[in-house]
């Protein structure tokens, strides 16, 4: 006779922030399931930044925000957290998410890394 194994819950519920170094970061599937409703901070990333992304995890970028975490969005759909420094955009997105879009960065060359004149925020 076949034993079942047991499973004792931590926890229930939805992941939506994580304390990283004294801040607090919110999570990919949080991201992608409220990110939608933001009002601030939503970067909208071409084709080719978003291969760039994948590629370097990071690029060069002036934006005329506070420094903190963006909501990454491509094609209306929201990929993640990105963490904006002075000068510097850096993915934050999970492996599985640069697993999957992999195939933006082989399909599309590499072009200008230019964010859409800082469209996006409101």
């Amino acid at each position: 006779m076949e034993r079942l194994a047991v499973l004792k819950v931590q926890s229930i519920g939805l992941p939506v922030l994580r304390i990283i170094r004294h801040h607090l970061k919110p999570t990919t599937v949080a991201l992608q399931c409220f990110g939608s409703q933001a009002t601030h901070h939503m970067l909208d990333l071409s084709d080719s930044q978003v291969a760039a992304l994948v590629h370097a995890r990071e690029q060069p970028l002036h934006l005329d925000i506070q420094p903190g975490y963006v909501i990454l969005r491509h094609a209306s759909h929201i990929l993640g957290c990105g963490l904006y420094t002075p000068g510097r955009l850096r993915s934050q997105l999970p492996q599985h998410a640069i697993a999957s879009l992999s195939s933006v960065r082989s399909s599309e060359s590499q072009g200008s890394l230019g964010i859409n004149n800082g469209q996006g925020f409101a």
